[in-house]
């Protein structure tokens, strides 16, 4: 557990400084946001299966299929907990990694649909990443542009949850995204960001009853 919690934030301290200047992720420029201060205390929690074994078990990346209204100002925390997937109403770790994968996969899919409400939702306003993302997609829905792939995948059986004695809960996955292409009127498909594995850090907030991205951090694997 101790090694976990070492290597979690010593691995974030060091990527916070050159992932400043690095584009990755759907081409925006990933930091952690409301992480300063002293390093929190924490326990390794393993992802808890459906049995509620310790053990992670391998499982299909979450689904996500929401249907809702780009005018739609905001959401209810009641709204939101019927759109997220089941464990992500506990107020515990398991809460935080359920509602993380979620927004995790999630990234895959409103490049494609232009459709933010959730994502937004579902982050607090010290996320500077989730702020970037949403800019990102709306200038690329201005321009006219359709998306065709960028899908997320999800290892569940390499996610870990943390909590910390700061408030937050802290969740580490990886994930596997597809070509994102683009297309416009007469204009050949284009590949505008390559396949790529990741390694996803997220900040999480207990914000009412629905855990919420408060910061991410992002590391291309090989």
């Amino acid at each position: 557990m101790a090694d976990f919690a070492t290597v979690f934030f010593m691995d974030a301290r060091r990527r916070a400084k050159r992932l400043a200047s690095t584009a990755c992720v759907a081409g925006a420029v990933v930091v952690m946001a409301g992480c300063t201060g002293s390093d929190p205390i924490v326990t390794e929690t393993p992802v808890p299966s459906a049995s509620g074994s310790a053990e992670p078990q391998p499982s299909a990346t979450p689904s996500v299929s929401v249907s809702v209204s780009p005018s739609v100002a905001a959401l209810s925390d009641e709204e939101l907990l019927e759109i997220l997937p089941a464990g992500a109403e506990f107020p515990d770790v398991e809460g935080a990694v359920v509602t993380a994968q979620f927004f995790s996969v999630l990234l895959g899919e409103i490049f494609k649909s232009g459709d933010t409400t959730v994502w937004e939702a579902l982050a607090t306003d010290a996320c500077d990443y989730c702020g970037s993302q949403v800019e990102a997609i709306e200038k690329f829905r201005d321009s006219g542009r359709t998306a065709r792939g960028g899908s997320v995948a999800l290892d569940e059986t390499k996610t870990r949850g943390a909590l910390g004695d700061d408030g937050f809960a802290y969740v580490r996955t990886d994930v596997q995204i597809a070509d994102l292409f683009a297309s416009s009127a007469g204009q050949p498909e284009e590949n505008v960001e390559p396949e790529a594995h990741v390694q996803l850090d997220l900040q999480m907030l207990l914000v009412g009853e629905v855990w919420k991205v408060n910061g991410v951090q992002a590391e291309t694997l090989p």
